[in-house]
């Protein structure tokens, strides 16, 4: 079936449609940092576009030298700069060179076609030759965030540049079937319902184009903000709230599968005298340093996050109680071998003492464990610090010292660890 339309007025809306997207673009550009490049790129794209859309829309009212050539020029050159955009998007190396002498071709294409509407069919066949192909290279690189970027967003980000690619296809087997395009001098155009649906589809592409990288960008940024209230700004670790918020579930998880949920509580020693002593800087410097070494001792799947101040929460599931304390004796051997360094030549010597409560015995909540925890914890700092405590007999009969060999060292408290009690 032919129908005739009008191009020029579907064209300005089209242009329309791209400056709103361009301004859209430009100003949201430092809404996500490590997107701003792509941002721009995407709103010179847009603006591209729609010069390219407002020149075939005044078609008649300008010289046909702007209208037709110059046009078609930009509209084909346009997914050049898209590509180049999607480059700074998914984080490779620019290629400046190619993206210039690709325009620098399509532009002299277009300009060798003149300005003869009788050669509307051959711009057709080269629009959709350039357009298609830099689609499918943006679909191409995309595809390489795929693990990175969220999922959902990505997807439409390929799918979109991918169907934009497989319409440039159907377009050229379209054309190379049926020579049935009729281009007027008053902006009409005559062909079948096909061509006038894809002529549609690219007048709107901009604007999905605006949408999907809009999608793209605040989906990165949404992660990244939601990492950052899962993140101590510190030390990196869980903060006390995604701690308790997976906590709880991860003890559920763990009865239900009849395995022993541990918690410990973990507490840098003097670490006060370590701020009044070189200063908060260093203390953070110190909090940090510590959390590091923890991190990389703690069992794979376990949560570990800082608690609060120079307290760090650790839950992992364990088969035997025996278990749990050759885990913590690691842990304290790990932050007690790898001490600070202030200078090149200084040191300072860090420990930690550790609480520790078994559940389902000692609680089947996260809040009970963290009491009995917090409490053992309290009684290692009374015996000496540097070491564990996993049981509540009574101080007097015990000391639980650095574990060295996987048995405990049992010492009765001298009355300098009696009077630590103030000083904890």
């Amino acid at each position: 079936m032919s129908v005739v339309f009008d191009i020029r007025t579907l064209f300005f809306f089209g242009a329309m449609t791209c400056v709103v997207c361009a301004i859209t673009l430009f100003n949201l550009r430092r809404l996500h940092p490590p997107s701003e490049a792509a941002m721009r790129w995407a709103a010179l794209a847009e603006a591209w576009l729609g010069a390219a859309m407002m020149l075939i829309a005044l078609r008649g009212a300008l010289p046909d030298l702007l209208t037709i050539p110059v046009a078609n020029a930009l509209g084909t050159s346009g997914p050049v700069l898209i590509w180049a955009g999607t480059r700074r998007l998914v984080h490779v190396e620019p290629r400046n060179g190619v993206t210039v002498a690709a325009i620098l071709v399509l532009v002299g294409l277009q300009f060798a076609l003149g300005t003869s509407l009788d050669m509307h069919a051959e711009r057709i066949a080269l629009t959709s030759l350039a357009q298609g192909g830099f689609a499918l290279a943006s679909a191409m690189l995309l595809m390489r965030r795929r693990g990175i970027d969220p999922a959902l967003p990505l997807r439409w980000a390929i799918g979109f540049s991918s169907f934009f690619a497989l319409v440039h296809v159907a377009r050229l087997l379209h054309l190379a079937v049926r020579q049935d395009v009729d281009v007027r001098p008053d902006g009409m155009i005559g062909g079948s319902l096909v061509m006038v649906m894809v002529t549609a589809i690219f007048a709107l592409a901009p604007m999905v184009y605006a949408m999907v990288i809009l999608g793209l960008v605040y989906s990165r940024l949404g992660g990244e903000l939601r990492q950052m209230a899962r993140s101590d700004a510190l030390t990196g670790l869980m903060t006390r709230r995604s701690f308790f918020e997976e906590g709880r579930e991860a003890i559920q998880r763990m009865i239900a599968k009849r395995r022993m949920p541990v918690l410990m509580m973990l507490d840098v020693d003097r670490f006060k005298s370590i701020n009044d002593g070189h200063g908060h800087t260093v203390g953070d410097r110190v909090l940090a340093h510590v959390a590091r070494v923890l991190r990389d001792s703690v069992p794979e799947g376990a949560l570990l996050a800082r608690y609060g101040g120079e307290e760090f929460c650790l839950l992992l599931d364990c088969e035997r109680m025996r278990e749990a304390l050759d885990h913590a004796q690691a842990l304290n051997a790990a932050v007690r071998s790898s001490p600070y360094a202030l200078t090149s030549r200084r040191e300072l010597q860090t420990t930690i003492s550790i609480g520790i409560a078994f559940g389902p015995a000692e609680g089947s909540s996260l809040e009970a464990l963290l009491i009995t925890a917090d409490r053992r914890l309290f009684d290692a700092k009374a015996c000496g610090r540097d070491c564990v405590i996993a049981d509540d007999a009574p101080l007097e009969l015990r000391r639980v010292g650095p574990m060295r060999t996987g048995t405990l060292s049992v010492t009765p408290l001298s009355p300098d660890d009696k009077a630590s009690f103030a000083t904890i």
